[in-house]
This record gives structure tokens, sequence and C-alpha cells, in this order.
């Protein structure tokens, strides 16, 4: 799915990788998050190399997959106070961090009310929030405003760009060309591995 692809990101840019469905977008993420072994070639996330430093890669990162839905029964307090306990914060630690982060997503009143009952870019919003608040120092978001309306996109991509003024290294995927040049330092545009 990647061929001759050769990447540096800088830190705290946000930097967007652009392409058509099969470009291989989700296919570096997961190589990068370490979910997928790569059959050749290295790859380092701030230093660390992703196959032999694996341990050190996922505690600086935080990642939105492509896929990933919030539980329909959890909350947004739920969902973004257990992430934080199971990354290891302390409950103190993920309580104020989800509080804080919750108020600063605009979920606070939401943070009560059961996923399935909220709209699809309140439920995106909560997966942002997740990766967000844990302050990695490197966020995959891949494709995290597929399917939302033009209101709810524009309400996470202003969350976004807000956190990645802040320093944050950010990496989104995305086939969305507005998405890429409102909220990207740099775009890298993929087409077949490339």
């Amino acid at each position: 799915a990647l061929l001759d692809f050769t990447l540096t990101i800088r830190r705290g840019e946000l930097l967007s990788l652009l392409g058509r469905n099969g470009a291989g977008k989700t296919t570096f993420i997961n190589i990068a998050t370490t979910q997928l072994k790569q059959t050749r070639g290295t790859l380092r996330i701030m230093g660390y190399d992703v196959i032999k430093e694996a341990k050190n890669v996922r505690r600086l990162i935080a990642v939105v997959p492509q896929e990933a839905r919030p539980l329909n029964l959890a909350t947004p307090w739920e969902h973004v106070y257990y992430y934080l306990l199971a990354r290891g914060f302390s409950v103190n630690e993920a309580r104020e961090r989800t509080a804080r982060y919750l108020r600063e997503m605009d979920l606070w009143e939401y943070r009560n009310v059961i996923s399935s009952k909220l709209s699809g870019g309140l439920r995106q919003r909560i997966l942002v929030t997740m990766a967000i608040a844990t302050e990695a120092e490197m966020i995959f978001l891949d494709e995290p405003t597929i399917g939302l309306d033009p209101i709810s996109k524009m309400n996470v991509w202003r969350y976004i760009g807000q956190y990645a003024r802040m320093g944050c290294t950010f990496v989104l995927t995305t086939q969305d060309m507005d998405e890429a040049e409102i909220l990207s330092e740099r775009v890298a545009i993929m087409d077949r591995g490339k």
C-alpha cells in the first residue's frame, strides 16, 4: 500500500495527508501508530522506531482511527475519563482533565448523555476530545470529519485548529481539500502509496 513513501513531519505542525480512497493514508496511520507492522523501511516517531520501540511511541501519541465510534451506552464523561485512566493517568488527573476538556470542547452540557442520543458531530467530537485530553505530543486523526454535516465539520475543525496552535503535532488524513487547506500548515498529497 505504501511505495517509496518518505515523509518528515516537523514538531508542532499540523500536516494533512490528502488523497482519495486507497491512496495509503490509513495504512500509513496504522503503521505510525504501531497497529500494523511495515514489511520494509523505517518509521520513527519523536526519535523512536515504531517497531523496536513501540511502547515508547505509544506513550507519546494518541489516535482517532477512521472507523472509531463512541460506545452507544457510554457518556462523553465516561469516554474521556476511562480513556485517560487506561492511558495511565491517576484518578484525580483523569477527573480534572475530563472536566476541563469537556468544557473546552463544548461537550460539558452533554457530559451525562449516552452517545446514542447525541448527533454525529457530537459523537465525533467525543473521539477528538479523548485524543486531545491526553495532551500527547503527536495526535493522528484519520478522516475525523468524514460524513459530518458542514456545521459539525467546522466545529471539529475549530477544536483541532485551536489545539494545533498550542504546539501539538497533528497528522490528519482527509479526502476533503477544504479541510486540508483550512487546517494545515503543509499538505502531503498521496496517490497509490506514494
